[in-house]
């Protein structure tokens, strides 16, 4: 069973309860989905299609979830997506506000590129918001493509301004 990790991230509403109801549904896929680990929660301003959408709507809760799991990386996105729905998910923003998104970051060594999903996700070194929790919670992990999530985790330590740990993840759970 393949080692993924989970993007995970809540603006609207009930945000850490959010981020709770998406990890409860996580490990209610058991024996197909393990969550082996979760990381603390951060806050990062909205990333939107234009500079002013970090003004224009709320932040973000951000965590990573390490998980294993029997599903293919396709199986996985609709599982993600089904969860998403269950917790008011629309989409009918790109790149709005939601009530979650549940994004695949890494599906084991594997590199997937079709229509539907890409991983690596193609925006991750970018993202301080994935790179501080997956840093956090697999500080030795090395990407399909050599690199270390400690090499970007250091790139990503000039955009952490706005970035704050707001709960660690025994908070979130308990």
């Amino acid at each position: 069973m393949p080692i993924c990790y989970l993007g995970l991230g809540s603006s609207l509403g009930d945000r850490f309860g959010n981020l709770r109801v998406a990890v409860t549904r996580l490990e209610s896929l058991e024996p197909l989905v393990s969550v082996i680990g979760i990381s603390s929660i951060y806050e990062s301003p909205h990333l939107g299609m234009t500079p002013d959408d970090e003004a224009r709507f709320p932040s973000h809760l951000n965590m990573v979830a390490k998980i294993q799991t029997d599903l293919s990386a396709q199986a996985l996105l609709q599982e993600n997506h089904r969860i998403e729905d269950a917790v008011g998910r629309d989409r009918s923003t790109r790149w709005g506000p939601r009530t979650i998104d549940i994004d695949i970051i890494l599906y084991g060594s594997d590199v997937i590129y079709t229509d539907t999903l890409k991983v690596p996700h193609p925006e991750m070194a970018n993202r301080a918001f994935v790179i501080v929790p997956l840093f956090e919670i697999e500080p030795g992990l090395r990407l399909p493509d050599c690199r270390t999530i400690e090499e970007l985790y250091s790139s990503a330590a000039i955009r952490l301004q706005r970035l704050e740990q707001v709960a660690s993840a025994s908070e979130l759970l308990f």
